[in-house]
């Protein structure tokens, strides 16, 4: 139960958002803090040519999770569109990832609908 505790702050602290988000995500994608921790590892360190069709099969679900994370964040409005100012300002706090250029080009990209 502790190192099942300390995963889910691991994850928690990942996405910047609090435990009972993160267990509520888990529970909406039928997924436990192990399984989501590995798929992280996985997509961290895959290269796109390596990335096997099973593997992109498990991609599903860690795609689901982020996307119920963005959800319970506000990041994403009920209609689907990006509420890209909080994506923006989350990749301006991150000293790994290059600061984005064009904000409004960023926009438009971000939320093309089909």
């Amino acid at each position: 139960v502790i190192a099942d505790d300390k995963r889910l702050e691991e994850v928690a602290k990942r996405f910047e958002t609090d435990g009972e988000t993160i267990q509520a995500c888990l529970q909406e994608v039928e997924a436990d803090s192990e399984e989501i921790s590995t798929l992280i590892e996985k997509w961290d360190e895959a290269q796109d040519d390596a990335i096997s069709d099973d593997a992109k099969q498990s991609l599903i679900k860690y795609s689901n999770f982020l996307g119920c994370i963005l959800q319970k964040k506000g990041m994403i409005k009920e209609d689907g569109t990006l509420v890209v100012d909080k994506l923006i300002e989350s990749v301006e706090k991150d000293n790994d990832l290059p600061k984005p250029s064009n904000k409004e080009g960023l926009t438009k990209c971000l939320n093309l609908r089909k």
